[in-house]
């Protein structure tokens, strides 16, 4: 069976090598609450339903999360829906500070 291959020719195994990973539906919601609190976010931004992982890489910024089925959520302030697949990932960065903001 092949890998999934991402950029730069890395695996996806390879991105979360040295991750923290948290397994369960109760212990990936409080990881994910903390992690967006981290970053500034409200807590309701990933409305997530049945996590059965998800973990994190803080050196990478890589995170991933799975769970059980797709879910698709409604939120009624900016009147969108946004889909959620079984498993998904992204590298995550904290925000700027003032004196780091690049010039835009």
């Amino acid at each position: 069976m092949a890998a999934l291959v991402l950029s730069e020719h890395k695996t996806l195994s390879d991105l979360k090598a040295g991750g923290e990973v948290v397994y369960g539906a109760e212990e990936c919601y409080r990881h994910s609450l903390e992690f967006l609190e981290e970053l500034g976010f409200p807590k309701g931004v990933l409305p997530l339903k049945n996590l059965e992982e998800c973990g994190r890489v803080r050196e990478t910024g890589f995170v991933w999360m799975k769970q059980k089925e797709p879910y698709e959520h409604y939120f009624k302030g900016t009147s969108s829906k946004v889909s959620y697949a079984t498993e998904f990932s992204e590298n995550v960065r904290p925000p700027f500070d003032q004196e780091q903001t690049p010039n835009m």
